[in-house]
């Protein structure tokens, strides 16, 4: 391993593989049983995409409970506007609005 290289990246690039890994499969098993729909997503209007997953409804319509996605928002603690990864999650309109910041570890 080359001496400049910092501690840590092979790491983090290990869990986001395993994150990967691990989300390809659930996917996989949820297309597979039917009742979640996967679909990729670009935000031209904030400049970025994003992987969401649905869940359908016995009325035939879809319900977004995770996301993740790469775009523009306001953090809503320091104010300002960034491009970030980031998740969301919830079984509400009001939770899945929610930008949660990716911070390193799932």
């Amino acid at each position: 391993m080359p001496d400049d290289m910092e501690t840590g990246h092979s790491s983090r690039g290990l869990a986001a593989g395993a994150v990967a890994t691990v989300t390809a499969i659930a996917s996989y098993a949820a297309l597979k049983k039917g009742n979640i729909q996967i679909a990729f997503l670009w935000y031209k209007n904030v400049g970025g995409c994003g992987l969401n997953f649905y869940r359908l409804q016995a009325d035939g319509h879809r319900h977004r409970f995770f996301a993740i996605d790469y775009h523009r928002f306001k953090n809503s603690h320091t104010g300002e506007e960034m491009n970030a990864l980031h998740y969301h999650r919830g079984s509400s309109v009001r939770e899945i609005k929610l930008h949660r910041p990716y911070e390193g570890g799932w």
